[in-house]
């Protein structure tokens, strides 16, 4: 599950794109549920701080963030909100 977009391709400074942080958490069923759960947190979170929410080709949030750690601090407070 590709939930950011980042990478030689994108137009932001995120090194690569950002996966299912929920992969390995819990069985597949509850793991996807999860995956879900985070990629709606993290859009709401980036939408409220005034980020692009728009979704690229391949599923991923195209998010207009300075760097990979902006972008994994999101991601983990997305994470905390949907443990």
């Amino acid at each position: 599950m590709n939930i950011v977009n980042g990478g030689v391709h994108a137009d932001n400074p995120v090194d690569s794109r950002i996966h299912d942080p929920a992969h390995g958490r819990a069985p597949l069923r509850r793991g996807a549920a999860l995956g879900s759960e985070i990629f709606h947190a993290l859009k709401a979170q980036l939408k409220s701080a005034g980020h692009n929410t728009n979704v690229g080709d391949e599923g991923g949030l195209r998010a207009n963030l300075r760097s990979a750690e902006e972008c994994l601090s999101f991601i983990m407070q997305a994470s905390s909100a949907s443990a």
